[in-house]
């Protein structure tokens, strides 16, 4: 549950960094701190990127954010908290849904960890990591697997309309643009290379009519029979000029 009194932890390992607090928040020793996405530090709610755990309790008296800061321990660092589970859930993300309540389920939580010792049925030890400690984050309620080795599993969710889309920052345009966009669970699933089927490269369904009407030509007329005759042409003119020779 949601705490209501400084909770001391017991610590291995971590460093420290203060977080400036949101306006009139309260913030309890033992406490998972999330970012309210405007930089200032909060009682962790679930989905808040994961800014470590509370050293000491602090309170912001003051109607502006930025008053009082939260001294929390950053990086990673193993520690015991209470979570219900067994031996066999040694190496699981583990997630947070307040500031005081840790779970094995993933759902809109805020992943804050790995099981990494199994103590009893409702204490476990976890290898807390936190979203500065590291350049990337991971903070969705659909799953991510990267497997051993050299698997990479991305799995779109459980809605038809839901995607798998891998970005690239754009330095030009100073934003994020599509590199490919998966469809998940549709009937003909497609996939597009690049911002959308209409200018691009994109592969629909798996008939070779199909994909070839979204490969992007200089007429109009994309249909197979087009694209073979004008194959044909440049061989024609290529066999010309002795560059390549017929079999």
């Amino acid at each position: 549950m949601a705490l209501s009194k400084d909770t001391p932890q017991k610590v291995l390992g971590g460093h420290y960094i203060d977080y400036p607090m949101v306006a009139s928040a309260t913030i309890y020793e033992g406490s998972m701190v999330g970012d309210n996405a405007s930089g200032y530090a909060r009682a962790l709610i679930a989905g808040d990127p994961f800014l470590g755990i509370a050293q000491k309790g602090c309170v912001e008296t003051t109607a502006a954010a930025g008053g009082q800061y939260v001294r929390c321990r950053v990086g990673t660092w193993r520690q015991e908290y209470a979570l219900a589970g067994a031996l066999t859930d040694i190496g699981k993300i583990v997630y947070a849904s307040d500031d005081g309540t840790l779970t094995l389920t993933a759902g809109t939580n805020t992943p804050v960890g790995r099981v990494v010792r199994y103590v009893s049925a409702t204490l476990m030890e976890i290898e807390f990591t936190t979203c500065r400690a590291i350049n990337y984050l991971v903070a969705t309620a659909n799953d991510l697997e990267i497997k051993s080795n050299d698997d990479l599993t991305l799995s779109a969710g459980k809605l038809a309309a839901d995607k798998v889309i891998l970005r690239a920052f754009d330095i030009d345009a100073t934003a994020y643009v599509n590199l490919i966009t998966c469809a998940s669970h549709a009937t003909v699933p497609s996939v597009t290379i690049g911002a959308s089927a209409a200018d691009t490269l994109a592969f629909f369904g798996h008939t070779g009519g199909t994909q070839c009407a979204h490969i992007a030509d200089a007429t109009t007329d994309t249909s197979t029979t087009t694209l073979i005759t004008k194959v044909n042409a440049i061989y024609t003119v290529l066999e010309t000029y002795g560059l390549v020779a017929t079999a």
